[in-house]
């Protein structure tokens, strides 16, 4: 059909409003629209099973709004007119007001475990493709990676709007790339933008193993809108040259020839329809109905079309009229999720149980144990394919790329880090994949061996606050979770959020207060669905099989009781006597109770770390090493200092009788007094990213600041003059802040593991690994440590009395 409404007008068809739509994926709605599971696994934050028992997604948060729906309640605590106390054993992301990372109460005891995992969403999902100089991937946050041949980044963009399906590269090196906002984007191969193309909204792939909803053939950009659109795009100019209704659901075009092949569902019936369309002007060549549920893209041969089915259904249609040639149902009819592709004179698919099959119009020839295949790629006399083997424990992101020869024997098999998404791509010799743990990997075709391996990920973390009965996290989607403390089931409390909410809350009161990138926050009721651990937590009990389920319990979303929005990204929420102290942006505002602002300071630079609040004065830091003291009564400057390019924030702790800040920066550790700001001592050269923890509980080695570095090693420094009492090695770098509890610092380090080690002389008591690198800071409550890793887990470690 020509053009007969512009792109702009047609923009005006989204119907849905982007913070509604973000809201709803946290909840689950992200399922229904792309069907079996989204680009990057599943596409709502839902829980996943945790290692103690079965959470189950339910509806989440209510969509964020500007007012008020109705007054709050009259509570006790709203009736008392004094202001409510921070609540619990680990409230704010260091511990305290004044960001000591310090608590009395023990942490584990004897043998650390793990009592249960959890998810938290990181956004580090990324999907490569395969381009004349090299892998271009994408990141769920919006983020384009561009690489040479040898794995150094070319190039890097980044979108305010997410990105879930791969690029498409052209043979020139152009990448085009779709957004969740419905824009088509294509860039040089030097990176520079080409042309923008807006279309409607939920520009993703139907499924994950399509990929993209994007092909390119022939000087055009193919695009198969799930909302049931077709378009073509000049790739040269991004001039429109077409568009055509198509089924919604709409899955990856092939193209064969002056041919578009094309498959999707009516929404009138669910029918399954494959269709072919021009190439030059997309009308419609046939349209023929599938003899089942077809929820992957089409694969093309000789002279035929495959679709696939949901029921283990394989149909060759001929490509010239869609008549049937032949069908084959594989056996125990599983879900076929993979795009069907001809290899050595057989047709191979995968399933999402069952492996992978290859097979003729005669019937299956060969099964191939392959866990959770990823649609395969054809290279020579080889097919490869991603595997999932670890399932789908988020705690276990481990994965492999496999290579099969044409009887389906394997050739190698390469362990990745985390799962291979979607696909996995073959040129000039090389195989190239990324996963949801936030890397990209190119390997041999030939052995399997790694070429190289980098990985994109977020510096820091979301870190929980802990109250009495749940640990609260943020992500790097669009809600802050509640996590029972004594299993982890999460679908019980969650607040949506007007963007990503990687900071930490803060529970005051009966009350959290969350904050996040997108400016927004709120204050809503604690979890009540949840009762205060019994004394310590401990190692749990391997299950009786015979015992009966714990009952699930469908929760309503809590509704906060306000929201207010301030003028730039929420950082880590602190607290103070008066109420909420905050970054946003590059100004630390205060907040009341109720919402209402009480002042806003410009700092002149982003503001990450949660200010430290003491005795009448808030410490803030910024993202440019200034660390500045305001009055806690009306933000009015007292002084101000740089410490070098970068600053954590700074903790309050006591040397000599004085009241002392301690700060990590980028060259060391930095001591200064809080009545003037002057540099008191300064220690060391490694790279200070988290917040150092103060306490005076380290005995004879007095009071200590206890900071670990991007060397590796854990200091513990005395307060007084910055003298080093201690040091031990990690072995990895050290991204978070320590945890000191009962005398005993918890640190994460880059080596995957937990580390407690005794503040007086650094001794390590116990280590513990976990998924992957532990750049979060931990929390310590219940005789539990919850800390955040990189695979997404929020683990509980405990001990065993």
């Amino acid at each position: 059909m020509p053009s007969e409404e512009p792109p702009a007008e047609r923009s005006e068809r989204r119907t849905t409003d982007r913070r509604r739509l973000l809201a709803a994926l946290s909840g689950g709605a992200a399922a229904a629209l792309s069907g079996c599971s989204g680009v990057f696994g599943d596409t709502a934050e839902s829980d996943a099973p945790t290692e103690s028992g079965t959470a189950t997604a339910t509806a989440d948060a209510a969509t964020p709004t500007e007012t008020d729906p109705s007054p709050p309640t009259p509570t006790a605590e709203s009736a008392d007119a004094s202001v409510p106390e921070l609540n619990g054993p680990w409230p704010t992301v260091g511990a305290d007001a004044g960001n000591t990372g310090t608590v009395d109460a023990a942490g584990p005891r004897g043998e650390p475990s793990v009592r249960w995992r959890s998810y938290v969403a990181l956004e580090t999902e990324m999907i490569a493709e395969s381009g004349p100089d090299g892998p271009v991937a994408t990141r769920t946050d919006g983020t384009i990676f561009a690489y040479d041949a040898d794995g150094a980044l070319r190039w890097r963009r980044e979108r305010d709007d997410g990105i879930r399906a791969a690029p498409v590269v052209a043979s020139d090196g152009a990448v085009v790339v779709g957004t969740t906002e419905g824009t088509v984007v294509a860039y040089d191969a030097d990176g520079s933008e080409r042309w923008t193309r807006e279309t409607e909204e939920w520009l993703v792939a139907s499924h994950a193993n399509d990929a993209t909803p994007f092909r390119i053939a022939d000087g055009v950009v193919l695009v198969a809108h799930p909302r049931g659109t077709a378009y073509a795009f000049d790739l040269a100019s991004g001039d429109e040259r077409w568009w055509e209704p198509i089924p919604p659901e709409a899955h990856r075009p092939a193209v064969a020839g002056d041919r578009v092949f094309l498959t999707g569902q009516r929404s009138v019936d669910d029918e399954s329809r494959v269709l072919a369309l021009s190439l030059a002007d997309g009308t419609e060549r046939w349209n023929v109905a599938a003899d089942g549920t077809v929820n992957i893209g089409l694969g093309l041969g000789d002279g035929v079309v495959y679709s696939a089915d949901i029921d283990g259904l394989v149909t060759a249609h001929d490509i010239d009229d869609g008549s049937e040639r032949w069908r084959v149902r594989l056996p125990d009819e599983p879900w076929i999720s993979t795009i069907p592709v001809e290899f050595a004179g057989r047709v191979w698919v995968g399933t999402l149980s069952d492996g992978l099959f290859a097979l003729t119009e005669d019937g299956v020839e060969t099964t191939v144990g392959v866990a959770g295949p990823t649609s395969p790629a054809v290279a020579g006399d080889r097919i490869y394919v991603g595997s999932d083997e670890s399932g789908t424990s988020s705690a276990e992101r481990t994965g492999s790329v496999v290579a099969l020869d044409a009887d389906g024997d394997e050739v190698w098999r390469t362990a990745t880090r985390g799962h291979p998404q979607s696909r996995v791509t073959v040129r000039d010799g090389r195989v190239a994949t990324a996963t949801d743990a936030g890397a990209v990997e190119r390997l041999a075709a030939s052995d399997g061996r790694r070429s190289w391996r980098t990985f994109e990920r977020p510096d820091r973390l979301p870190s929980p606050a802990v109250g009495p009965t749940t640990a609260y996290c943020g992500n790097r989607r669009t809600a802050v979770r509640g996590y029972r403390v004594s299993d982890g089931v999460s679908h019980l409390w969650s607040v949506g959020t007007a963007g990503p909410a990687p900071a930490t809350p803060a529970v005051v009161g009966e009350t959290v207060v969350t904050g996040d990138s997108g400016g927004e926050l709120a204050r809503t009721p604690l979890l009540d669905f949840a009762d205060e651990p019994r004394g310590r937590l401990t190692e749990t009990a391997t299950p009786d099989p015979d015992a009966s389920p714990t009952p699930h319990v469908d929760a309503p979303a809590p509704e906060p009781r306000w929201r207010t929005t301030v003028d730039g990204p929420v950082s880590d929420v602190g607290y103070g006597p008066e109420g909420v102290v905050c970054g946003s942006g590059s100004a630390v505002v205060a907040l009341a109770l109720d919402g209402d602002s009480r002042w806003e300071t410009d700092i002149g630079a982003p503001v990450r770390g949660a200010p430290a609040v003491a005795d009448g004065t808030v410490y803030v830091a910024s993202a440019d090493g200034t660390v500045a003291a305001l009055s806690a009564d009306d933000g009015t400057e007292r002084w101000r200092r740089s410490v070098g390019d970068a600053a954590t924030a700074p903790a309050v702790g006591s040397a000599d009788g004085r009241d002392v800040l301690v700060a990590g920066t980028d060259s060391g550790v930095v001591s200064l007094s809080t009545a003037d700001g002057s540099e008191r001592w300064r220690t060391g050269q490694e790279r200070i990213r988290g917040t150092p923890a103060v306490t005076d509980s380290a005995g004879s080695a007095g009071p200590l600041a206890v900071a670990g570095g991007d060397d590796g090693l854990v200091r513990g420094l005395a307060l007084s003059d910055g003298s080093e009492r201690w040091t031990t090695e990690t072995g990895g770098a050290v991204h978070g802040s320590p945890a000191v509890a009962d005398g005993i610092a918890h640190v994460g380090s880059r080596d995957s593991t937990l580390y407690a080690m005794a503040v007086g002389d650094g001794t390590v008591r116990w280590e513990l690994e976990l998924p992957d690198w532990v750049d979060g800071s931990p929390a310590v409550a219940h005789g539990a440590v919850f800390v955040v890793d990189q695979s997404g887990t929020l683990s509980a470690v405990v001990g065993d009395r």
